[in-house]
């Protein structure tokens, strides 16, 4: 009965376990390690019929809460990943106007590094500089502007996945908690 209960036992608890694979903090992945390891201490401490059957009435029930906290937690992973691409499709326009005026800027200086005399050489040069200072100065602006928008709305889907990602580590957290004290319970023979 011994090693059935173990095998059981190991067999049960593997889901439970995948838990740490998860991407959590360490907290939550500590919190998932330590329950089990005291549980299993104390059910190999009890070791009778009725641990199997606790077992086997809680470790569904653990798995799934865990299967629900990975997809939550994934959600929230999911949404910050999506919320990004948006923030990289409304700035795209952006992006390929800066990048055409660059250009725009480095054809004006190439074209007068072809000039062979000099007075015509640095008259293109002149001629040149005054719209690539047009350009820059587009360039400079745009840049700023869309660089400040990217980094607030970073900061807003980080925050919003921060507070995601939370609560489903303290929903999982307790839920746990509870079905952990209900597996004692009735480990400890108080309960079904």
């Amino acid at each position: 009965m011994s090693n059935l209960f173990v095998l059981a036992l190991l067999i049960g608890i593997s889901k439970v376990c995948h838990a740490a694979s998860v991407p959590t903090t360490n907290n939550v992945q500590l919190f998932a390690e330590r329950r089990l390891s005291s549980f299993l201490l104390e059910a190999t401490a009890r070791n009778s019929p009725r641990n199997i059957v606790c077992f086997e009435e809680y470790l569904p029930k653990l798995n799934q809460l865990t299967d629900e906290y990975e997809q939550a937690y994934g959600s929230c992973l999911n949404a910050t990943a999506n919320s990004k691409q948006r923030v990289e499709s409304e700035v795209a326009k952006d992006r390929s106007n800066v990048e055409a005026l660059a250009e725009d800027v480095c054809q004006l200086y190439s074209k007068c590094s072809t000039v062979v005399a000099s007075a015509d050489f640095f008259e293109c040069y002149f001629n040149a500089s005054e719209q690539a200072a047009v350009n820059s100065y587009t360039i400079q602006t745009t840049s700023k502007s869309k660089s400040q928008y990217i980094q607030l709305r970073y900061q807003t889907i980080q925050y919003d996945e921060t507070v995601c990602t939370d609560t489903c580590k303290a929903t999982y957290v307790e839920e746990t908690t509870k079905t952990y004290a209900e597996l004692d319970k009735c480990l400890a023979g108080l309960s079904a």
